[in-house]
């Protein structure tokens, strides 16, 4: 069972939370009540109202981890696939170079960039229009459904990364049922 360090357990698309030598299950009743308090109380709105594909950036490029040519081809790639059916956003991490987000919406003119703050899987709960997500390893991939009550399709470019991935990270990816292209 794959442990994160803060005290996060995955396995087989369940939640645990390990905090004071406690176990505790997240059950898809608890997100759902939690996510139902937020619409009621008008701090989860809809954004979007077409079909869209979303991709989590993480700042693998300014990390040397991954060359910016192949996450720019990945993305041309992903809208080329997707492009005429959905609308295709870029959700900028913090720590993303400000002149990468710049070339690659230069390089894809009907990529929007998506800068919220809000967590993707609050996200996931608050879109009925949202179809796929993609990522490299990130923890976003993992609980589309359990927040949004529908299936997301959910892909990871852990293929373009310089250095080799997490073993325990992939296998939590793949018991989510994450396709990996």
């Amino acid at each position: 069972m794959p442990r994160l360090p803060w005290g996060i357990t995955f396995t087989n698309r369940n939640c645990y939370c390990a905090i004071l030598q406690k176990v505790v299950e997240i059950s898809n009743a608890m997100i759902q009540k939690a996510v139902n308090i937020l619409k009621h109380e008008g701090l989860l709105k809809q954004q979007f109202d077409t079909k869209t594909i979303l991709y989590l950036s993480q700042p693998l490029v300014e990390k040397g981890e991954v060359e910016e040519k192949a996450e720019l081809s990945s993305l041309i790639n992903v809208v080329e696939t997707f492009g005429k059916e959905a609308q295709f956003l870029y959700k900028p991490h913090s720590r993303d170079s400000k002149e990468k987000i710049k070339k690659y919406k230069k390089a894809i003119p009907n990529m929007e960039i998506f800068d919220s703050k809000v967590p993707v899987e609050l996200l996931y709960a608050a879109e009925p229009h949202l179809d796929a997500v993609i990522s490299y390893i990130s923890s976003g991939l993992i609980f589309g459904d359990k927040f949004a009550g529908k299936q997301i399709k959910m892909f990871s470019l852990t293929g373009i990364s310089c250095k080799a991935a997490d073993a325990n990270a992939l296998k939590t990816l793949q018991n989510a049922g994450v396709v990996f292209i």
